[in-house]
């Protein structure tokens, strides 16, 4: 055997060359299969800080709600969201009571069913929310049936927004 010659590698070893580089690729693969299976972030972010306090990942046409009490009326709002190519789209305000800022029907469907109104058909899309998170609201998230009380997530008097990111690429 002299210098500068190949000497093949014994077959076992070979074998278990392949089976660990499968399993680093698969290893590496594992993430970007994860981005594309919940391509979308749903986050809330402390405006004053920057900071991301909730992220929640989500598939295109999957829905939440933001639940809170109306700062007049004092009356429980419930209004359901799309996420949709990136954006946030309201399709959905439920209400108890009609009053100042709250919906009459100029769009969308309103139905009364015993004092109760929902206003359905709604397509309102927006990049981002801004709330101020009140004791007075008691703004929370729901999200797959899992509630989030935005007041436990940063405090009272603080001004969050609901965005929604991708998985690749963080909105600016």
């Amino acid at each position: 055997m002299g210098i500068g010659r190949f000497r093949p590698m014994p077959a076992p070893l070979m074998t278990l060359k392949r089976i660990f580089l499968v399993l680093v690729a698969l290893v590496l693969l594992f993430p970007v299969v994860g981005w594309f299976e919940w391509p979308y972030l749903l986050q809330v972010v402390n405006v004053q800080t920057g900071g991301v306090v909730l992220e929640l990942p989500f598939h295109p046409g999957e829905y939440f709600t933001l639940e809170y009490r109306h700062s007049v009326q004092l009356t429980p709002i419930r209004e359901t969201f799309r996420v949709q190519s990136g954006q946030l789209v309201l399709v959905e305000t439920e209400y108890g009571a009609l009053g100042v800022g709250l919906p009459y029907g100029r769009e969308g469907q309103l139905e009364n069913q015993n004092g109760h109104f929902r206003l359905t058909g709604l397509n309102r899309q927006f990049q981002r929310l801004a709330l101020w998170v009140s004791p007075v609201a008691a703004q929370r998230l729901e999200v797959r049936g899992q509630k989030f009380e935005l007041l436990d997530l940063v405090g009272p008097d603080t001004l969050v927004e609901l965005r929604v990111g991708h998985r690749l690429f963080q909105p600016e």
